[in-house]
């Protein structure tokens, strides 16, 4: 029997390009899907990436280390901060309807059955806006790694 759940997830990424630096902050919505004998995390905002893994972690760092290769990607092909902000805005803008669909469903399931998600905070779909900025950096000193993300469950039980 597969079990879907709907995610948030928030990121902080310093990324480097063609002689820019920028710092990625993105906030986006997953569907995980939890099957027989393996876990999908498949992107509603961003929608065009999916990763999977034989547990819930490791789908969940699948999924982030898709993300940032797909952020690396855009950075090397970009000529400059610009265009990598317009190509970053371009990937959280693409829709995929059935994942969307997908995901409102299993919020309904969520709100009315108050199901949980073992070791995912609750959240509230406010405190996770879709969407990401770009922020070119001028005079970096130092970079530091990509953050590790925070994945939290969308659980509407308690709504007023």
């Amino acid at each position: 029997m597969t079990s879907v759940y709907p995610l948030f997830f928030r990121r902080d990424d310093y990324i480097a390009g063609n002689g820019f630096i920028c710092l990625v902050s993105s906030t986006g919505r997953v569907l995980l899907s939890v099957e027989e004998d393996s876990v999908w995390v498949y992107g509603v905002i961003p929608a065009a990436i999916a990763a999977t893994g034989s547990t819930q972690e490791a789908a969940l760092r699948d999924f982030k280390d898709t993300y940032i290769t797909v952020l690396q990607d855009f950075a090397k092909e970009a000529s400059d901060a610009d265009a990598f902000e317009r190509q970053v805005h371009a990937f959280f803008d693409q829709a995929a309807d059935e994942i969307e669909q997908g995901w409102q469903a299993a919020r309904e399931t969520v709100r009315s059955e108050g199901i949980t998600l073992e070791g995912v905070a609750a959240a509230r779909e406010e405190e996770y806006p879709d969407g990401a900025q770009v922020i070119a950096i001028r005079d970096a000193v130092e970079v530091k790694p990509s953050s590790d993300p925070v994945f939290a469950y969308a659980d509407y039980a308690a709504a007023a």
